[in-house]
């Protein structure tokens, strides 16, 4: 698809202009459309009109999809072509870097730290901020297993603002005033170097696509939000638990409430899911598979696999801002973590949203797995000046909490300088997370990649840093799992359930405590290694 979008974008950048005219209108179409379902009148509605409701809401919603793959593709295309014609480093930067830092959450939170700078957290203070929790709540509902933002979340990030920039206000406007001298800026760049029409068109629309991917994440949240009391009302009619809900295509809850489908049998296929489901693509047809171990099966019948990383002590990625800096790592997989980095800490993540703004003002450096140029994080670590890398596809699993590393953004490495060792542990107990539960005692075999197959014997426990498709060849000889990541859709959780072996999730350091050879314990149940 990449590529042939990139021929097409060779000779008509039309394809572009009308792909984010497109993608505006039906995101448009999508916000309007739920901004206006009856969330209060559910009750009286009959099944039937409430499936008409579900229908519709899926019609918008499917509609935007394609602009959720298609404008990454656009956009490495532009970035490519500026690059090629722009060597000047310092040039290149500015054109290629977001002209726009506004955001308009963080202006109204700014607006409301200004106030409480004047009057204090009065009852006006509370009112305002009730308003802002409504107008934002949604910010984290990226999807629908994940709730809404507390306002004792926003109160938090005003503290924030307020402990940061002595004058909010003065903030804001610095903010309007640096967006609008980007842009002249801009314009007197492209007349000083004699930009071609073409060169111009380029990055006006890589601007354009800069500020869409923003708004394309924005507007599926919020139709998440808004959507969530028809499934709730749904829910509740079909017989179903949340839970089993969102376990349910919403093909499959139309299908219920129109009683095309029983209600015993939503709830079976709902059960089936919760205990592991993928979504197979084969020659251009999709199909659903439930249960681990028939997606086991489905692995090795199409031979799906995963290239794996060893082991290494530096990590290259892209630099997005400039900078070099020393600090204590800290791994960030869900918003809950959020609050565990604290001042001057490398936060490491897959890819920042909107709602990690709260701890980036606070933190030395940015690492993540995802991202271009015009990402998130990208945005917000040029706005405040902090070292950061993207795209470097594997520091959340390189990485450990509290690792001492050196972040050199301007080179485009981090590097391991030391793997600090916290009471996460002792000499004798590894702790983690049960995956499943069992004991096992055995010999421990670090493995890396695939190359360490091999080393794998019969009743051995296999120590590892993350578990990938290719894994799953070894995992029949083992008699217990220990993994290092901790990720609940691990394919670790997906194979120690279907193959039943003793399992513990989360240890962080195991990888780099135990030794290959070493006889242990594993009391998955207890969630511990123990040493002799």
């Amino acid at each position: 698809m990449g590529k042939s979008i990139a021929n097409i974008l060779e000779n008509n950048l039309e394809f572009a202009k009308n792909d984010i005219a497109g993608c505006k209108q039906v995101c448009d179409d999508l916000i309007n459309f739920c901004h206006n379902m009856p969330a209060n009148s559910y009750a009286k509605f009959s099944d039937k009109k409430l499936a008409d409701i579900l229908s519709q809401f899926i019609k918008y919603y499917e509609s935007v999809f394609p602009y959720m793959t298609t404008p990454h593709t656009i956009e490495r295309f532009f970035e490519n072509k500026i690059r090629e014609q722009i060597k000047d480093v310092n040039i290149l930067e500015k054109f290629i870097s977001p002209i726009s830092l506004f955001d308009q959450e963080r202006d109204s939170a700014l607006k409301i730290a200004s106030y409480v700078k004047t009057h204090g957290y009065n009852k006006n203070f509370e009112k305002k901020l009730t308003k802002h929790w409504e107008n934002f709540c949604w910010l984290s509902v990226w999807s629908l297993d994940i709730g809404p933002l507390s306002k004792t979340y926003f109160k938090q990030e005003i503290i924030n603002i307020l402990a940061k920039h002595k004058d909010p206000q003065k903030e804001r406007s610095l903010i309007a005033k640096t967006d609008k001298n980007r842009s002249k800026e801009m314009l007197i760049l492209l007349s000083a170097i004699q930009a071609s029409n073409l060169l111009t068109q380029q990055i006006k629309l890589l601007q354009e696509y800069v500020m869409l991917r923003t708004y394309r994440k924005n507007i599926l949240c919020q139709a998440h939000y808004y959507v969530l009391p028809t499934l709730k009302e749904i829910s509740m009619r079909l017989g179903l638990s949340w839970k089993q809900t969102i376990h349910l295509s919403f093909d499959e809850l139309y299908q219920g409430l129109l009683k095309l489908t029983k209600e015993e049998i939503l709830q079976k296929k709902a059960d089936q899911r919760i205990k592991g489901w993928g979504i197979l693509m084969w020659k251009g047809k999709l199909s659903s598979i439930t249960g681990s171990a028939e997606i086991i099966k489905v692995i090795e019948r199409y031979r799906i696999n995963q290239p794996s990383t060893a082991y290494k002590t530096t990590i290259k990625g892209r630099t997005a801002c400039k900078g070099k800096v020393i600090g204590t790592v800290k791994i960030i997989n869900d918003i809950p973590q959020l609050d565990k980095v604290k001042k001057g800490d490398i936060l490491v993540t897959k890819m920042t949203t909107p709602d990690y703004v709260m701890v980036m003002n606070r933190c030395g450096g940015i690492v993540t797995d995802e991202g271009g140029i015009t990402c998130h994080a990208a945005i917000v670590s040029r706005e405040f000046g902090i070292p950061c890398l993207i795209a470097t596809h594997t520091a959340t699993q390189l990485l450990n909490d509290h690792d001492l590393v050196e972040l050199d953004a301007t080179k485009g490495f981090v590097r391991i300088l030391e793997t600090v060792k916290d009471d996460f542990y002792d000499n004798k107990n590894i702790k983690g997370i049960c995956a499943y539960k069992g004991k096992a005692k055995g010999r421990a075999v670090i493995v890396l990649d695939s190359s360490d197959f091999d080393k794998v014997k019969m009743g051995d426990i296999l120590i590892t840093s993350q578990v990938t498709p290719e894994f799953l060849s070894c995992l029949y000889r083992v008699s217990g799992l220990v993994v290092d990541e901790q990720a609940i859709t691990s394919h670790a959780v997906l194979y120690a359930h279907a193959l039943k072996i003793p399992t513990i999730i989360g240890t962080k350091y195991a990888k780099t405590t135990l030794y290959d050879g070493q006889m242990i314990e594993l009391d998955a149940t207890k969630g511990q290694v123990i040493t002799s």
